[in-house]
């Protein structure tokens, strides 16, 4: 199969390092966050996906990644 890229924020999905390399998040924020139900994941197999529109929307949105 041919590798294609696409462009991140223009992707489905993405690993867990990819969402930490992309909003500048640490890996243990990130589980809290979709712990939290406020980015949404995945697993295909034992491969964690994450939605990357809802890292977009955490981003854009204003959201603050501490909690409350």
């Amino acid at each position: 199969m041919k590798s294609i890229d696409i462009p991140f924020w223009h992707r489905i999905g993405c690993s867990v390092r990819e969402a930490e390399v992309a909003t500048g998040v640490g890996r243990t924020k990130i589980f809290e966050l979709i712990a939290e139900d406020r980015i949404k994941s995945t697993l295909v197999g034992t491969r964690r996906v994450i939605s990357v529109a809802s890292l977009r929307e955490l981003i854009e949105g204003g959201a603050t990644a501490s909690a409350a």
